[in-house]
């Protein structure tokens, strides 16, 4: 078994011949882009979250975080399965919020690896 996230170097010899060889294994997937609201209601919003296309392992998971734009607010998570590997994005229906007032909205991914950094 390989460490995730880890560079490796590798020699093989034989009859004589050597090959040396570097790689890495595969890592956290990079955080997402800012999410986005694609749709407004007066107490949910649809918020879009997109990241780059990884060629490593597949987005299995979405965190979206929201919070009130208040100072000392509470972090709500909604997460959201990806079930389809050719998706580049994930869109989350938040509900329950307070008609007029901001809020604030961070992600992350999920892959076999670990979560990406917020």
């Amino acid at each position: 078994h390989l460490d995730p996230e880890t560079e490796y170097s590798f020699r093989i010899c034989h009859e004589g011949d050597e090959l040396c060889c570097s790689c890495s294994t595969a890592g956290r997937p990079a955080a997402p882009d800012a999410p986005a609201c694609t749709s407004r209601q007066p107490t949910a919003l649809i918020m879009q979250v997109v990241w780059a296309d990884t060629c490593d392992l597949p987005i299995l998971e979405v965190e979206l975080q929201c919070a009130p734009a208040a100072l000392f607010s509470s972090w709500t998570s909604h997460f959201a399965e990806v079930t389809d590997e050719g998706h580049d994005s994930c869109d989350i229906v938040v509900e329950t919020l307070t008609a007029a007032t901001d809020y604030m909205f961070q992600a992350r991914l999920r892959n076999a690896v670990g979560w990406s950094p917020d």
